[in-house]
This record gives structure tokens, sequence and C-alpha cells, in this order.
């Protein structure tokens, strides 16, 4: 059998250490009273859902945190229409209020005008 084309297989890369390991099967231990061997095949499992989980998890962040930002964005210019609608109804009220003291002091001057012309008949 010849070796020279073949690539070379390599062991991966081990993705627990074994101070992990050592230290779940105590926690199993210390949790339920049962004993666990380090080639248990429940060990593979946990650490396997364990990164499922920690994939997902980093997911969502990355989920929430987007939709975090999208909802400031959203809230931000709703913020920033209504701040200009305030500002247009201050402004309108302003020239409402103008208006009005001018259609007073015109009121008073023609009270004035029509009292001094009633003086004088």
């Amino acid at each position: 059998m010849s070796t020279v084309n073949q690539p070379e297989l390599k062991q991966p890369e081990k993705a627990v250490s074994s101070e992990d390991i050592d230290n779940f099967i105590v926690d199993v231990f210390k949790e339920t009273g049962h004993k666990i061997s380090k080639d248990d095949p429940v060990i593979s499992l946990i650490f396997l859902n364990q990164k499922i989980q920690e994939k997902f998890s980093n997911e969502l962040q990355a989920n929430f945190t987007a939709l975090s930002e999208g909802f400031r964005q959203v809230v931000s210019s709703v913020e920033n229409d209504y701040i200009q609608r305030f500002k247009n109804i201050v402004e309108t009220c302003g020239d409402l209020d103008n208006e009005i003291k001018e259609k007073v002091e015109e009121g008073k001057n023609d009270l004035k005008e029509t009292s001094v012309e009633v003086k004088e008949n």
C-alpha cells in the first residue's frame, strides 16, 4: 500500500479539555451520586449540547442586537417626527396668539372709535 499521494489523517484537536471532563464527572457525582467514566458517551452528548447551545445563544444575541438597533432607529425616527409636529403646533399657536392679540387691539380701537362717535352725537 502506497502512502505517497494520500492525505495524512489527523485526529481533531480536543474540543473539551480533560479538566472540563473531570469537573463534569465530579459535578454529576455530586448532584446525582452516579459515577460515570471519561469514555461514557453521555459526556460527548453533554458537551455537544453545550456547543449547540452556545452557537444558538450567539445567534440569538446577534439577532437581538440587530433588532434592538432597528427598534432604536424606529423610536428615534418617531420621536423626531413628534418633536417636529410639536414645534409646528407651538409655532402655529404662537401665530394664533399674535393674531388674537391683534384682533383684540382692533376690537378695542373699534370700541373706542364707536364710543367717541356716540359721545359726539
